[in-house]
């Protein structure tokens, strides 16, 4: 979690009673969105390491990672993962059975209204390196660009589908989602937000999964 030094990791060692501060894991005042991954796999080269991966603002706003084989006592240096001068956000480690690391993140093309890439980097030697793979998702849409198209702003306090429910709630509309089955969570939420509050609109989805939703 966030710490005045920059990102700190608290240990409970008695059932979550206490949460006693353990170390930083990096100095800095711009670091943000941080999530962590542990190797629980007994068989892997890696077993018990941990990772975390964030966006570092104050670094020319790239993803950052860094490990620990101590339990989380020290920490690796940060190590760059996206390209330097794009726009990124968010930070997704995860550990493979195998001990291979995965970390995801969100690049605009450009920031906020442009479409969206989804990168991933792979490390197979426990962090010490990364590799980018293939996108799994390129040029997806945006869904501030939708809103924008719109004429709808984002509100303060509100979800962007929470903001698009209202504007759309007495309206007579119809909505195509296109390829649903690459954003199948986000596009099942946006579509019940939107069918919950208006009566009035029509929603043509095309997916090779379908969406769940009780008005399919």
């Amino acid at each position: 979690a966030l710490h005045s030094s920059g990102l700190g990791v608290w240990r409970s060692i008695d059932d979550c009673l206490n949460f006693p501060f353990l170390a930083v894991i990096h100095s800095g005042g711009s670091d943000d969105k941080e999530l962590m991954a542990v190797d629980n796999n007994p068989a892997s080269p890696f077993y018990g390491r941990l990772y975390v991966a964030w966006t570092d603002f104050g670094s020319g706003a790239r993803i950052y990672s860094t490990f620990s084989s101590n339990a989380g006592a020290t920490w690796s240096a940060q190590l760059a993962l996206s390209a330097a001068g794009v726009d990124v956000q968010g930070a997704w480690p995860t550990v493979g059975p195998n001990g291979d690391v995965w970390v995801a993140w969100v690049r605009w093309n450009p920031w906020p209204s442009g479409p969206m890439d989804v990168e991933v980097a792979r490390s197979t030697n426990g962090a010490a390196s990364y590799a980018l793979v293939a996108n799994p998702m390129t040029g997806g849409g945006n869904p501030q660009a939708a809103a924008t198209a719109m004429g709808v702003r984002e509100e303060p306090g509100s979800t962007l589908n929470e903001t698009l429910a209202r504007h759309l709630a007495e309206q007579r509309a119809l909505i195509v989602l296109d390829n649903c089955e690459h954003l199948l969570p986000a596009c099942v939420a946006l579509a019940e937000a939107l069918l919950d509050a208006a009566p009035e609109l029509r929603l043509l989805a095309t997916s090779r999964e379908g969406l769940g939703v009780r008005w399919e």
